[in-house]
């Protein structure tokens, strides 16, 4: 017991009781919680009941809000005893120092009254002398009216040390607020620093057009093949400026720009030295563990996931040792979606019609919410209180987390709705088979469906607040604009389903599919990077661990971390 009061001089002697067997099957039970010793004058906890000496409770109030017990309640009072637990109490039997049989509960009252009767002269313990019992107990009333007036100034004292211990909270609140009001503004200057890198490159090749609209037009061939040769060449330069830019990205947290920024800001450059030295721990790995694919994955901090798979669980996982740490279980089929809500919660989907709210911090399911008659195939957080879904049954519904409830549904889908996106405060994106419908959540109506693929639209990503990107059954990748909703581009590539995608940058994405590969595409050009394999199976997703590391999950029941 980590809390223990010595009360050696105050304390029940074992010896004391009558019926020793009895008291030796059920002794902690007659025991106080915080000293150990056989329960003296026994009260209880108000809140979980425990019960304690009445001594040691005071004792630990003086310095304590809450109880010594795990229920951890603020603000508790001392109770007597209720009846059922002062009768239990009372079939244990002590015999006073007199030879009095008295009952636990009664013990304390009866020993002061026997004494009364027995003893008419009583040694102070503080100074020793002798003198009459009752001016000995005047002496000690005044004695404890001193140590309760102690007890009051100190926690006075308390109070006072516990308001300037939040002003200073506040104080550092409003520091860490500034210095994140000065990291957006660096992360704002490098942006435009890019845009205009891209704008004068922009200004380069609209001169070349213009000359080679004039050679065209003078139908000047060898000099329009020279202004050809002229504008690959400036289309080279200007690919390898934005690359600078995105390196540049990646600067900021390498540890020369750590040690270049200034002092002001070294709390932050602390946090980032740290993370930057446990990315660098985390090498490429392949995780096994679930027994079925796995199809939804989320970054929980900056060495932990969790997926969401076709066994009906969820993993959690330690990138750094390479384990799981925890398996959460409730779902009674497929996991298909995960989305993080915040630091301490996260929201899953899945085909059991349910959508389960589950603590990261003991990892136990907080709520379920019902209301699909089908599968709950994606999620979607719209703020901090809110989260939105899309079902087979072929709705989207939106939750309000505050009392979990479905305040929303939203009809017009024929068919499953597959995937869903924020696009701003006011509208989303659902996909569904061939069609993509854009929502007003304020009216609640669909205010534009656009056709733009063959088959069903699996997945979506934000590219940025004027772009979007989807991929689906029909083998494609496509660029659409938000404003207009006119499709910009097409990546081709990929052999079967695009079922994943992930931005990695304003001008680069993942896409994973049913070929069983992972493709690095550069938005600019429409071009494939880079192609991953590995995986024997569909990859369901694909998240960000770091500027250098991604990390899938897919059907052949593995997770694996990539260096790209």
């Amino acid at each position: 017991m980590e809390f223990k009061i010595n009360r050696d001089n105050k304390s029940i002697s074992d010896s004391l009781v009558i019926n020793k067997t009895f008291y030796e099957s059920l002794k902690s039970q007659y025991s106080c919680y915080i000293c150990g010793y056989l329960l003296n004058n026994p009260k209880m906890c108000s809140e979980c009941e425990t019960t304690f000496c009445k001594e040691c409770l005071e004792i630990w109030l003086v310095n304590n809000e809450t109880c010594p017990n795990s229920c951890q309640k603020q603000n508790i009072t001392i109770k007597d005893l209720c009846k059922s637990t002062k009768n239990f109490l009372n079939e244990l039997k002590l015999r006073c120092k007199y030879g009095c049989e008295v009952p636990l509960t009664s013990y304390y009252e009866h020993l002061i009254q026997c004494e009364e009767k027995h003893i008419e002269d009583e040694k102070c313990w503080n100074c020793e002398n002798t003198s009459k019992k009752s001016s000995m107990k005047v002496r000690n009333e005044e004695i404890v009216n001193k140590i309760k007036e102690k007890n009051e100034n100190l926690r006075d004292k308390y109070i006072e040390e516990k308001k300037l211990k939040e002003l200073m909270l506040k104080d550092l609140n409003s520091y860490r607020e500034k210095l994140k009001l000065k990291n957006e503004k660096n992360d704002i200057d490098n942006k435009i620093s890019s845009i205009k890198v891209k704008i004068t490159g922009l200004e380069t090749i609209k001169e070349i057009i213009q000359k080679f609209e004039e050679q065209l037009n003078k139908g000047n061939l060898p000099a329009l093949k020279g202004e050809l040769e002229k504008l690959e060449k400036e289309k080279i330069t200007l690919n390898r400026k934005i690359g600078d830019f995105e390196l540049s990205e990646k600067y900021l947290l390498t540890e020369e720009y750590l040690d270049t920024i200034n002092s002001d800001v070294s709390l932050l450059s602390k946090e980032s030295k740290e993370k930057l030295k446990l990315l660098d721990l985390i090498k490429d790995q392949t995780l096994l563990g679930h027994s079925d694919g796995v199809r939804s994955l989320i970054k929980i901090s900056e060495n932990q996931i969790a997926s969401g798979s076709m066994d009906n669980s969820i993993k959690v996982w330690d990138l750094l040792n390479q384990t799981c740490i925890n398996t959460l279980k409730g779902h009674k089929h497929y996991v298909y979606s995960l989305i993080k809500l915040n630091d301490f919660q996260m929201a899953s989907g899945s085909g059991d019609r349910t959508i389960k709210i589950w603590n990261l911090i003991n990892f136990n399911c907080v709520k379920t919410l019902n209301g699909h008659t089908d599968k709950v195939y994606c999620l979607a957080k719209l703020s901090e209180t809110r989260i939105v879904s899309g079902s087979d049954d072929e709705t989207i519904k939106i939750w309000d987390l505050t009392n979990y409830t479905c305040i929303k549904t939203l009809n017009g889908h024929t068919n499953s709705v597959i995937s869903l996106i924020k696009l701003n405060n006011n509208q989303i994106a659902s996909g569904s088979y061939q069609k993509i419908k854009v929502w007003d959540l304020l009216s609640s109506t669909c205010i534009k469906t656009i056709i733009g693929h063959t088959h069903y639209v699996i997945t979506f990503i934000k590219l940025n607040e004027t772009q979007m990107v989807t991929g689906s059954d029909d083998e494609s990748i496509k660029v659409w604009d938000i404003l207009s909703f006119n499709c910009l581009k097409k990546l081709n590539g990929h052999t079967n389903s695009v079922i994943s995608l992930l931005k990695l940058s304003d001008t680069q994405i993942a896409s994973g599919s049913s070929d069983n590969t992972i493709k690095i595409w550069d938005i600019m050009s429409a071009t494939c990077l880079k192609s991953l394999c590995g995986h024997s199976g569909n990859i369901w997703s694909i998240i960000k661990l770091s500027y250098t590391k991604i990390v899938s999950g897919s059907n052949d029941k593995s997770i694996r971390v990539w260096s790209i």
